[in-house]
């Protein structure tokens, strides 16, 4: 059974629904390293509650109320706090041994709307979690393993006694006891359950963390459900309309459940992120985003839409702007060409199925005679999944985008080979070299300031701006 991923900072998630308990083991988050807890309580808590918005980490510098505005139609971020986010500032420290509530007077709170209150589960999770090892009591971590574990404290195995032989259609159990020969655990969907979720968005916020010391910030929100598409209001708050009410009444009533769909972006990716035809950047982040439960579909950019497109009508034009920096008009490929960042934010859409634990008879078979049988699933179950799932996609985003470190120390070997043969070809050409590290946009500042000299002068940049700071370094 593979539970484990990533190459830099690698994860291992563990644990059963209804077993004493669920966690992840976190290998490589750098010494010195001190957890946000609140972030991690906020996340956490957006998991269990649900939340039909979600902002990016905000990198507190000083000012722990920093807040950020956002165009909802477009998902792009206007930060008031773009510095702080790129400041790298370390964030306050807080105590972790026994896990961290929420402090809403600190961080407010993302959470949905009363009337989606109906649509998720009344399981009392919770979300404290306990250290076992690799940070202090401060939260402050020592670059060995990193373990957190969350004890089940609300469970109830009396409710999966009929699927031992009467496995759920729409889950895993029938898959699971094939493949692992009867012994895996069933209750609760067992290692498949949408519970080992908490420890993934735990491993997920602290790469958010590392991620947002460089300027990298992933949002996320729910853009449909059951086919209605959500809005909000110029505050941010969500429209509910008579259909929507409609719906949402009709499903908490009927027993039965409902589909959704995400949009996610990531802003702050540097150029150069991925690789060609095995090692994409859409094949990294979609192997992470499948790995949440119920998760069926992802598209980039414009996605299926393409197909009823004209190649006029999708091409992304490219044009520099008042800094120099090199963008894009459009961005109907959602920031990837070739498989490959390109610079502009990664925008992305996931479709989330309807729960399959209904409460509505279904028909199944009673593996232990072959017979068909009807089942009612028992427990306590999401009407809709879509309305939780922000946090761990967020959070399986998140670990793609840090684990791509090696496809940017290639793209650096690249710049250091043709810094050496600029150096040789100026050497021979007996030119003076004036080797610098500055930003891209500096070359053209020093180019038109002396377009001529009498002296050659071979200006070799490294490109900051690319490199250095670069979430991969």
């Amino acid at each position: 059974m593979s539970s484990v991923f990533g190459n830099r900072l690698k994860v291992t998630i563990f644990g059963e629904s209804h077993g004493a308990a669920v966690g992840c083991v976190l290998d490589g988050i750098p010494a010195g390293t001190a957890l946000d807890s609140e972030h991690i309580a906020l996340r956490l808590s957006q998991r269990q509650r649900g939340a039909w918005f979600l902002k990016p980490y905000n990198m507190r510098s000083g000012d722990n109320n920093s807040q950020f505005a956002f165009d909802f139609d477009n998902l792009q971020r206007v930060s008031a706090q773009d510095e702080a986010l790129k400041s790298g500032c370390a964030p306050d420290a807080a105590n972790l041994s026994e896990g961290c509530e929420l402090d809403r007077e600190r961080h407010e709170y993302e959470g949905l709307d009363e009337l989606f209150k109906e649509l998720v589960t009344s399981r009392g999770e919770g979300t404290s979690y306990e250290i076992l090892s690799g940070a202090s009591a401060d939260g402050v971590c020592y670059g060995s393993p990193f373990c957190a574990v969350f004890r089940n404290t609300d469970v109830r195995r009396g409710d999966y006694d009929r699927i031992n032989t009467h496995f759920r259609p729409g889950h895993a159990d029938y898959v699971a006891f094939k493949k692992f020969c009867g012994f895996s655990d069933l209750s609760g969907g067992g290692h498949f359950s949408g519970r080992l979720t908490a420890p993934l968005v735990l491993a997920g916020a602290v790469a958010e963390q590392l991620l947002a010391k460089t300027g990298v910030g992933i949002s996320a929100r729910v853009a449909s459900v059951g086919g209605i598409e959500l809005s909000c209001d110029d505050s941010g708050n969500l429209l509910e309309t008579a259909e929507l009410r409609g719906l949402v009444s009709e499903i908490a009533a009927s027993g039965d459940s409902v589909g959704s769909v995400l949009e996610l972006r990531i802003t702050g990716m540097p150029v150069g992120v991925g690789e060609p035809l095995f090692e994409t950047l859409e094949g990294e982040i979609a192997r992470m985003v499948f790995a949440v439960p119920a998760v069926k579909g992802i598209e980039f950019g414009r996605g299926f839409e393409f197909a009823r497109l004209r190649g006029s009508e999708t091409v992304d034009a490219f044009y520099c702007d008042a800094d120099g920096a090199i963008k894009t008009r459009s961005n109907n490929n959602g920031g990837i060409n070739g498989g490959i960042s390109n610079g502009m934010d990664i925008e992305f859409r996931v479709a989330v199925k309807p729960a399959s634990s209904i409460g509505i008879a279904v028909d199944t078979l009673d593996f232990a005679d072959f017979k068909q049988r009807q089942l009612i699933t028992g427990g306590r179950h999401d009407k809709c999944i879509g309305v939780r799932a922000g946090a761990p996609i967020v959070a399986a985003t998140a670990l793609a985008i840090y684990n791509c470190k090696k496809n940017v120390i290639r793209s650096f070997a690249q710049r250091v080979l043709v810094f050496t043969k600029a150096v040789k070809y100026s050497i021979w050409k007996s030119q003076i070299i004036v080797i610098t590290i500055c930003p891209q946009s500096m070359l053209r500042i020093i180019t038109a300031a002396n377009p001529s000299s009498a002296v050659t002068i071979s200006i070799i940049f490294i490109f900051t701006d690319f490199v250095i700071p670069s979430p991969f370094t």
